[in-house]
């Protein structure tokens, strides 16, 4: 199934834990709900490797 994401965005600290191995197999970045504030305000940026 494509679905063409980019990255999958957990909000929970254990669903960050639990999908890290699976999602770096599919080869996204795993981004924690605060880090993608941030990143929409510009300080910081978007991943380039899955992590």
């Amino acid at each position: 199934m494509d679905h063409q994401a980019e990255a999958l965005v957990t909000i929970c600290p254990m669903c960050n834990v639990v999908l890290g191995a699976p999602t770096a197999k599919a080869g996204l970045p795993k981004i924690f709900i605060t880090d993608l504030c941030r990143m929409a305000l510009g300080e910081a940026p978007w991943p380039a490797t899955a992590n």
